[in-house]
């Protein structure tokens, strides 16, 4: 049981982490590596857009990260042992 808990806050923990990622990134996108806004308006607009796109595709990594994690913790999945028929 305790390893469950444990697996389960790692687990939520990796997810907080994509999530806050993502938080700082869509709020202060210079500190993305190599980010930097547009010159013309159709430029800055591609740019928001893509900032939405990659805030979409953190939250979603957040959330399957989150989702697999706990039920690989809830169905005892042990994937780093070796398996039982060697």
């Amino acid at each position: 049981m305790a390893q469950t808990v444990v697996l389960i806050i790692i687990t939520a923990l990796v997810a907080l982490t994509l999530y806050g990622t993502s938080l700082l990134a869509t709020k202060y996108p210079t500190v993305i590596s190599g980010f930097k806004w547009g010159t013309t308006p159709e430029e800055i607009e591609e740019d928001k857009t893509w900032l939405q796109k990659f805030h979409k595709a953190m939250r979603l990594s957040a959330a399957v990260t989150m989702a697999g994690g706990i039920a690989a913790a809830l169905l005892e999945s042990n994937i780093s042992t070796t398996p039982t028929w060697m």
